[in-house]
């Protein structure tokens, strides 16, 4: 029922600390209408003592930075399990 177009990049928040970002598209099959776009970043810090406060900061601005200039592409509260199960003209569960 969907596809997913994907892509993997890296973001550097300075002194070493680096974190995975994907990009992935998720659309119908067929006529490949989009359904939902999805960013997801992750850094994993050895420990909050061993992270330099700029890092931690670049890296809960980026955060912050991201959400207020896609604000407008938001949409709360929907998760792309949903929109699928949606697709197929059933409700989600409370967890889904």
């Amino acid at each position: 029922m969907y596809n997913e177009c994907a892509s993997s990049q890296q973001l550097d928040f300075g002194k070493g600390n680096v974190g995975k970002c994907d990009i992935g598209l998720w659309r119908t099959r067929g006529e490949h209408k989009s359904l939902v776009g999805e960013f997801a970043f992750q850094v994993q810090f050895p420990s909050r003592e061993a992270v330099a406060e700029k890092c931690k900061k670049l890296a809960a601005q980026f955060y912050v930075t991201l959400q207020q200039d896609v604000q407008d592409w938001l949409a709360l509260g929907v998760t792309k399990t949903g929109m699928v199960y949606r697709l197929k003209g059933n409700a989600p569960q409370s967890h889904e």
